[in-house]
């Protein structure tokens, strides 16, 4: 992590990520924790799509 931007973040094995210390083995076998940050270079509506495998969801978040 260099703090150049990118367009595509790729963990190996993101199952070895942070875990919240409250977090049971339950939880840590269906999530996986990535803790990151992104800066937005614009106002505007913004998407992510994010893959785990073959699972994959949308996030779209709203910059005003």
């Amino acid at each position: 992590m260099d703090g150049t931007p990118r367009e595509a973040l790729e963990i190996d094995n993101p199952w070895n990520g942070a875990w919240p210390g409250n977090a049971t083995r339950e939880v840590r076998r269906e999530y996986a924790f990535v803790p990151n940050y992104v800066v937005y270079p614009s106002r505007g509506c913004w998407r992510f799509t994010v893959r785990l495998g073959e699972d994959e969801t949308t996030i779209t978040i709203e910059i005003k």
